[in-house]
């Protein structure tokens, strides 16, 4: 797989991490997130076990983000968040 491929394929996991942990925490009910899910899991059945299971840090990061948080504290997440993006890439 091409290094293009894989930054495509990171892409698609952060859209979908991104779209479902918005739902969960508008805590969006019925159909919508089930189907958004079930999406989810026919991509990830699709690319590296390695690199699938990693959506669940994407999303609960996304889950569990703070409204109101200080320069600093934004500033780690960000760098935690890149380490992770640059890592996932590599997986898949």
């Amino acid at each position: 797989m091409g290094r293009k491929d894989q930054w495509i394929n990171a892409s698609i996991l952060l859209n979908n991490s991104f779209a479902i942990s918005n739902m969960e925490r508008h805590k969006v009910a019925g159909g919508q997130i089930e189907k958004a899910r079930l999406s989810n899991v026919r991509f990830l059945n699709r690319i590296r076990s390695s690199a699938a299971i990693r959506f669940d840090y994407f999303n609960r990061f996304m889950v569990s983000l703070k409204e109101d948080v200080s320069e600093a504290g934004l500033r780690e997440q960000l760098k935690e968040y890149l380490r992770n993006l640059l890592s996932l890439v590599d997986m898949i």
